[in-house]
């Protein structure tokens, strides 16, 4: 028996506005990913978000569904492990996948300033929904349900199907191999996992993610005095912490262009990814960038070299001082030299880069010969790896392009992601026969991360049931 793929487009249309409700009740949970909630285990507010999923999931009435809970004892962030057992699985075709699993987070960012909605709060405006989590990556439990529903409803053989929901992804799955580990017999060997946490360059196919860069963070405080001096004594005499830490930039990227120079951090484009990104430009073009919330007046790195845009974007490393400490505000500045300023440089370092090479080089270069004989301490133990997706057998190809087709009108395409899940590359080295493929509805425009996140409805409204039918022909 063959999925129908009329039925599950009706399947999806009946149950759009149950999706919609269910994903807002889940941005209004005010939960966040551990490493920003110093409350995060005694707050509840993990546990309130599970059981939101969990209210949809019941009403959803899928049958042969068993859960299980691994958290160490409480020790670490709860990983909720969903079984649903085969349904006639001596029915499948001999190629067939036999288990499949889903995975996504329940974790969220810290909500930043600057939003134009209330973070916690699910508006619709237009074709998105606002509300932190909604497409990184709230939707993903309530996508794999329905489709495995959309399954149970069509009543075809279908394989084993794990549904596996973190909750610290945000802060860089810092347990999960273990909670894994403790969950083995729940998870057993899947041969597909779909990672449900990627998303798209435009709104008009179905995407696949191809790569994606590592990263490391360090976080650095440099000192020059043991307390604020006026300016006009020290100024002339002391060094500025600040300039001091541009001095120590310097060394790793170059002011002019933004290009690390670092071997151990950033590599050379390979010559089939090179051929790739000039395929990919000539179908996109400007779509490349043109989503970004640029001011008036400001432009790109690469303005004009749409080619050199994806390669900057997608392999080379970049870096960016994502937070600063150590000066006041400045209505309340006074005329005295600051003693002291940390800031943190997170570095996104090409797909094939050992991340704890990465950070030993840029720990040595922040640290060693410091101008002036300041003060440097730093510390590069968020890190993680970049990803390479294995080389996908053609019948899979054939049915992302068959299923992107049907309900996008275009075949499936595939992008390099210049962000990081570390996840991936660890469960390439657990499941090394698994074939691992991650997709998903974050657009360029959704602002992951940043104020007024969104999802696009009417990309989700189709990749429902593309989804659906996709593990529906596996």
């Amino acid at each position: 028996m063959v999925l129908d793929s009329a039925k599950t487009l009706a399947f999806t249309e009946e149950n759009w506005q149950k999706f919609v409700e269910g994903l807002q009740a889940f941005v209004r949970v005010p939960n966040l990913t551990p490493s920003c909630d110093k409350d995060y285990y005694t707050n509840g507010l993990v546990q309130q978000c599970f059981k939101t999923v969990n209210e949809f999931v019941a009403s959803l009435e899928i049958k042969n569904l068993t859960e299980q809970v691994f958290d160490q004892d409480g020790k670490a962030p709860p990983m909720h492990v969903y079984n649903i057992a085969a349904h006639e699985p001596e029915n499948l075709p001999d190629s067939a996948c036999k288990h499949i699993m889903l995975y996504g987070h329940v974790d969220k960012q810290p909500w930043g300033a600057d939003w134009e909605t209330t973070p916690n709060d699910p508006v619709i405006k237009g074709d998105k929904m606002f509300g932190r989590g909604s497409s990184d990556d709230g939707y993903s439990a309530y996508l794999a349900f329905l489709a495995i529903k959309n399954l149970q409803n069509q009543g075809v053989p279908t394989p084993r199907i794990t549904v596996l929901l973190e909750s610290e992804e945000e802060s860089g799955s810092v347990h999960i191999l273990d909670l894994m580990d403790d969950a083995k017999e729940a998870i057993g060997a899947p041969e597909y996992i779909f990672i449900l946490d990627s998303g798209t360059l435009d709104y008009e196919s179905l995407w696949v993610t191809s790569s994606m860069r590592g990263i490391v963070n360090v976080d650095v405080e440099v000192d020059v005095l043991s307390g604020g001096v006026h300016s006009g004594v020290a100024g002339g005499l002391v060094p500025e912490p600040h300039r001091v830490m541009r001095q120590l930039l310097d060394r790793i990227e170059d002011t002019q262009t933004g290009m690390i120079k670092l071997p151990e951090v950033s590599s050379p484009v390979p010559a089939h990814y090179n051929e790739f990104a000039k395929k990919m430009v000539a179908d996109l073009g400007d779509k490349i960038w043109d989503q970004m919330p640029l001011v008036d007046g400001c432009s790109i790195l690469t303005k004009g070299d749409n080619v050199e845009a994806y390669l900057r974007n997608t392999w080379h490393a970049a870096g960016a001082v994502i937070g600063f400490a150590g000066l006041p505000e400045t209505y309340k500045a006074g005329n005295a030299m600051n003693p002291r300023c940390s800031f943190r440089y997170s570095v996104r370092i090409s797909p094939d880069r050992n991340p704890d090479e990465a950070a030993n080089a840029l720990v040595k270069a922040l640290s060693e010969n410091v101008p002036y004989g300041a003060r440097v301490k730093c510390d590069a133990s968020h890190k993680g790896n970049g990803y390479n997706m294995k080389q996908i057998p053609d019948s899979l190809s054939k049915t992302l392009d068959e299923v992107s087709q049907e309900f996008y009108g275009k075949p499936c395409k595939y992008y390099g992601l210049g962000a990081t899940i570390p996840l991936l590359f660890e469960l390439q080295k657990k499941f090394p026969s698994c074939l691992i493929i991650a997709t998903g509805v974050l657009g360029n425009d959704c602002n992951a991360h940043g104020p007024n996140e969104s999802i696009d409805l009417p990309y989700t409204r189709k990749f429902i049931p593309a989804f659906c039918s996709l593990i529906g022909r596996i």
